[in-house]
Order: C-alpha cells, then structure tokens, then sequence
C-alpha cells in the first residue's frame, strides 16, 4: 500500500535559504533536512508555535522491498508574509539512492539529498496554500539494510528580494522525527504506480439538496444574478440537515503526471450529469443517476479529457493552470434549425484552445446506449509549455482528443484572441479562470442571440479582457478592456459576471497591478455595462494605488428585494474584509456632495462599506462570492494569517439592502470558496468539510 506522511509544523527562528534572486541557495541546498541540523538564512523571527507549514512526502510504501524503485513526491505547502511566492526543499534517505526527475530538481554528488535546482511558484488556495512538488525516484537498497527514515525540509519565501532583509516573512518546517519506512521481504509484489491523486472540493452529490423545481445547478452562483440561492427544498430542512451524511465521491482521478490533481471550483449539475475539471488540466463528466436508486450505485464516470493545460506553475502562464473555471450549462439555439441544443461551456488556461464546449445531448444520449463503463477517455496529459509524458506512447499537445466526437460542432474548443500588441508572452496571452455567464435570446440589433459573456485573465499584471460571443458560432460580438491607456497593463478580470434582473446590465468586477496607479482607468474595479454594445454605464473605483494587492478577487451579487423597504443593488465583497452596496442605475455624485471624489470624477455613488477582520492578499473575501436568502447576504473569509487575537469570527451576514450587521459567526471554517443558501440555510465548503448554519441567525 502506499501513502501520504505529511506533519504540520510551526514557525522557526532561522530558516531554509531557498529566496528567489537575492539568496546564494536559490538553486538548492542539502544537508539541512535533519531537525538537529537546522538553518542559518530564512525564517519569522520567534518560535511561535503555527501551523501554517507542511512538508509531506507521497509515495513512501509502508515497508520496501529491496532493489525496487519507488515513484516519490516532496511537497512543500504553506504560507510566507504577506504572500506565498517561492517554494524549495531538501529530502534525505539514509538508504538507497535518489534520482530526480522533476527538471527543477537535482541530486548532490557529495550527500546522495535531492533539493530544487530553482524554487517553484507556490499556489495559493486556503491556509496552507496549494503547494508545490517535486518529483523523485527512491531506489530501495540492497536487502539486510533494516528501515530508512527520510528527512525532508521545506520553505516558503515570499520572494520580496529586500537586501537589508530578505529572510523576514519567509516560514520553513522539517519533518521531526521523520518517515521511517521499514524492510519488506523478498519477492513481495509492491505497486511502483505514480502516487496516487488527491482532491480538494466539494465531492459530495447529495440529491436531496436542491428543490424539485430546480433540477440543475447551472453555473457558478447558480443564476445569473451570483445569488448562490436554489430556493426552498422540502426535504431539507433546518431539523434535518445534521443528519446528512457523505453519500458519494467523485474522484479527480487522472495520471498525475505534472502533479497532484486539485479541484478548486464549483462542480455544476443538470441530467443527472456532473461537470467539473482540476488545476493539472483533465475534465470530467460523472453520471450520478445511480444515486437515486435504492442501494444507492455509484457514479460512473462517463468522459475524461485532457486540455493540456498542466502546470509547471513555474511557466509563462504562472500561476494560471489547468482548468479552474466553473463550467456552464445551456441551451442555445441552433440558427440553422431552429431546435435547442444542450451545451456545457468551460474555460482553460491555455492561450490556443482557451474555451471549451461539449454536446451534452449526445452525452445523455449515449449514457443510455452505453450502460456501463466509461464513453471515452484521454490517456495522457501536457503541460502548458507542451511538454508530453513518453507513456503512453504518441502523446502530444495537439492529438486529437478521445472524447472530440463529444466537442461542440464549429470552433471549439477556441481560442479569445488578444486584441492588444502581446506584451508578455508574444502572440495571444488570454486565459480563463473565471467563469462565462449564459444568457439566451439578448436582443441585439440583427435579431435575438444566445450569447456568452466571457471573463479572461492573461497574465498578472497582463491585459484582463471582457467577451461577448454568440454561444453557438463563437463569434464575437464586442469586447471590453478595463486599460487601454499607457502600456495597457492592468484591469485582470477573474471573476464570474452577473446580469441584472431585467438583463439590461451586466457587472463585473476587476484587478489590478500592485503598486501602479490606475487613474482614469478601470482596474481595480465595479463595472457596469450595456450586455447589447459592450458600453460602459457606470463604474467604480475601489484604490488607485493598491500596495497590497488587495484586488477585486470576487464576483458581484444582485440584491433585489421588492416591496416596501426593498432595494435593487449590486453588492462586491473584497479582500480589503469589506462589503460594498451600490445602486443598481447610474447615481453620479456631483461636487458639493460628501461623497464627491476629485481624483475620480464620475464614479458611481456608494450607498454602503462594513467592514470586518482584515485585508490581505488572500483575503478578507478572497475567490468568493456573496449568498443571499431573503435580504441577508452572508459571506465566509479567508482570513490566510488566521483569525484576529482574542476573535475567531469569519464569517458574517449583513443586510442586503441596507448593509447593516446582522451576525457573525466562528461555526464556519475559514474558505476560499463560494457557499450556497437552501432551505433558509448558508452551506459552506471549507478545505474538507462542508459547514451549515441558519442564514437568518
């Protein structure tokens, strides 16, 4: 059997010298992975006990057998202040010999350790961060030679490069006492299989959970106005929801070639059918009708494709890998025929093929023909830089999948274009990791069209851009960029859109680049637009000058509450810990008015700001969204450093309309992810389990 041996260790007062550019070990350093060896250059000052660091080696067997050849993975997890940025290690076998096979890895001639020959990115998602890894082979020594205990040292810098002191924020760990893996016998059959994937998301399908009359759940937030609300479900309720139980896993299960599969978006559901992909760059389709039956049968995994969009993090793209984009149920007109035609839209960070579709008709139809085993699946996938693994063979970036009989007829999967000069990549640069809102029959001059809203990310600090594009031809419509002035840069769009009411604005929310002003551009913003000409009704500026790339990092919520004392607002959440409320219409104010603004003249009025906690890169709110039931809009923090001393609370409700507090709470865990309301409840992913508290109180 093999397994995962991970620690969880605190803050050290001196630490691994692994920072990118300004420390002498950039490239590597051994002789460091023993607890009683310690080091010299990185590292908080203090020994304040935290568990924000995590070394973990994947692979080990619980007993080897001698002469064989084990696959291994070191992973470093973790956090850095103010933000994680780089990751190294170094990992010690008393016995048997290291091979490194990651490219930024490499053995030591003089001690037999492997350590990174360059830091890798570090990913950061909840309060240990995604993490990196390194891929190593173990050849287990020769018999007779008793248990071997592996030393693993790992760090977390911040990259910020200051002379005068580069170490500070920087938090490194070491396994102690370490993984001790005992001799097997002889002629013991001990699987040598790539470690096995792990995922991180909500894998529970429970059928129970959404109303009768609401059958699916569609996109991201659900409806188009981000409300995460599916309505009243008679039998879930307040009473009984203690009593639900895990009734099902749907595995990310594909070969983790570039690395552990980690799922870090909301699934979506319609036909019995569940979409969702992973950051390594595989799709997946689960028919989960089986769960309805009495034993209940498992899901079958119907279609698993590879859009070659693995990392190494390390890549042009950063930290944009893999599919992280919620995907989005439709159904759109076929021009030519007149007849709907159920589709599946999901986006990529890839810049050639970067949004997909796939004919969920024909899915459901051959489910039914094909009543057992899967319809199709890819073998093999590439990284972003189109690098292929050589089993199996034949593997390349531009193979023909072995689910295209299932693509979309026309141009998909397609590429947004780049409809500015390339700056950093050279050539078309647009990603997406946020999510495309549908919306049927828009009333565009030459008659209805299904159209696509797409939000694309580029590069940090890149060229964010906004996409209009009918939904059966993928031609574009209009196209919107937040900076156009100077050198373009900025105005980084990673969130999911949302459309009024009466769909005659759409908003959506943007980034920035850290330290460089925006004025009289539109990054770091709210912005409302025309969804029929792409023209700009309205918007707001949340900072000129952002120096701690606080960003705009989730998507807009639509409050309509009719009635006396009712409202109609677009609601944002930031990673400032604030909440914003803005009338829906345009309210400019004028000079004289308190709330005028000289250095940004024109700006939409702001009816409402509470704020909460703190703001950091991770957050306050940080890739989320608001959840309404009724008029409260709750929200759950991030919160990476932890709580406030003495104050555990992150998550909090206020008034949808009037943004005055109703609750906190410190029953829900801390989350980079979006809740749902159901049943007068808030549900709440948080890392692995899912948290429920009664929305009103």
């Amino acid at each position: 059997m093999r397994r995962t041996t991970s620690l969880f260790l605190g803050f050290v007062a001196a630490g691994l010298a692994l920072a990118p550019l300004v420390s002498a070990y950039s490239t590597g350093i051994t002789g460091v992975a023993r607890p009683a060896q310690g080091c010299t250059c990185h590292g908080m000052a203090g020994t304040t006990s935290n568990t924000t660091t995590e070394v973990s080696v994947v692979g080990l067997p619980d007993a080897y057998v001698p002469s064989t050849t084990y696959h291994l993975q070191a992973w470093v997890r973790g956090i850095a202040l103010p933000a994680p940025r780089f990751a190294g290690f170094d990992l010690e076998a008393t016995a048997g010999t290291l091979h490194a096979l990651d490219s930024s890895a490499w053995v030591s001639g003089l001690d037999g350790q492997a350590t990174h020959s360059a830091p890798k990115p570090v990913g950061f998602v909840g309060p240990t961060g995604v993490g990196s890894s390194w891929d190593i082979d173990w050849v287990a020594p020769n018999p007779g030679a008793g248990p071997v205990t592996f030393y693993l040292a790992g760090n977390v810098v911040n990259g910020i490069g200051l002379q005068t002191n580069a170490d500070q924020g920087d938090i490194w760990s070491v396994a102690d006492p370490g993984f001790v893996v005992a001799e097997g016998q002889a002629g013991v059959t001990t699987t040598t299989t790539p470690p096995p994937t792990t995922t991180t998301t909500i894998s529970t399908v429970t059928t129970t959970t959404l109303a009768p009359a609401v059958d699916s759940w569609p996109r991201r937030f659900f409806d188009a106005q981000n409300t995460a609300n599916v309505g009243d479900d008679p039998k879930l309720t307040p009473a009984n929801a203690p009593d639900l139980t895990l009734l099902a896993t749907l595995s990310a299960d594909g070969p983790p070639t570039f690395g552990v599969t980690v799922v870090n978006h909301t699934p979506v559901v319609g036909d019995r059918l569940v979409f969702f992909g992973d950051m390594v760059g595989w799709f997946y389709v689960y028919d989960v009708s089986g769960l309805d039956a009495q034993p209940p049968a498992a899901p079958r995994l119907l279609l698993r494709i590879a859009t070659h969009t693995a990392g190494p993090v390390g890549s042009a793209l950063g930290t944009y890998t893999g599919v992280q984009s919620t995907p989005n149920l439709a159904l759109v007109t076929n021009p030519s025929t007149g007849q709907d035609e159920q589709r599946l839209y999901f986006g990529a960070n890839r810049v050639d093929k970067t949004l997909w579709c796939l004919n969920v008709d024909k899915i459901v139809a051959d489910r039914s023909a094909t009543p057992s085993g899967a319809l199709c699946e890819d073998t093999c996938e590439c990284n972003v830089n189109g690098d292929c693994p050589a089993d199996p063979p034949g593997c390349t970036r531009d193979a023909p999948s072995a689910c295209q009989t299932y693509f979309c007829d026309g141009p998909w999967p397609m590429s947004l274009g780049s409809p500015e000069p390339p700056v950093d990549l050279g050539g078309d640069r647009n990603t997406l990791n946020g999510s495309p809102l549908f919306a049927a029959d828009m009333p565009f001059p030459g008659g209805p069209r299904d159209v696509l809203y797409v939000p694309s990310t580029g590069l940090d600090c890149s060229n964010g851009e906004f996409y209009a594009l009918d939904a059966f031809t993928g031609e574009k419509l209009w196209t919107f960029d937040p900076v156009v002035n100077g050198d373009g840069l900025g105005g980084v769009i990673w969130t999911a859109p949302a459309m009024s009411r009466d769909r005659t604005q759409l908003f959506l929310t943007t980034g920035d680049c850290v330290q460089k002003p925006q004025m009289a551009e539109l990054a770091e913003s709210l912005v409302a637009l025309d969804p029929i000409t792409g023209a700009r009704q309205w918007w707001h500026q949340r900072r000129l000058v952002d120096v701690a790339d606080l960003d705009i990092g989730n998507s807009p919520t639509i409050v309509d509450v009719d009635g006396t004392g009712g409202c109609h607002l677009v609601v944002t959440i930031d990673k400032d810990s604030c909440i914003y409320g803005f009338p829906q219409q345009p309210d400019v104010p004028q000079v004289g008015d308190l709330d005028f603004d000289p250095l940004r003249v024109g700006q939409q009025r702001l009816l409402w700001r509470p704020c909460f906690a703190y703001g950091s890169l991770g957050g306050g709110f940080d890739a989320a969204g608001g959840v309404i039931s009724g008029r409260i809009l709750a929200a759950s923090a991030a919160l990476p450093l932890g709580t406030l001393p003495g104050d555990d609370v992150n998550a909090f409700a206020v008034d949808a309309c009037t943004g005055d507090f109703k609750w906190a709470s410190s029953t829900l865990g801390a989350s980079f992810g979006e809740g749902a309301a159901a049943s007068g409840m808030f549900f709440m992913p948080t890392g692995t389990r899912l948290d429920v508290v009664r929305m009103d109180s």
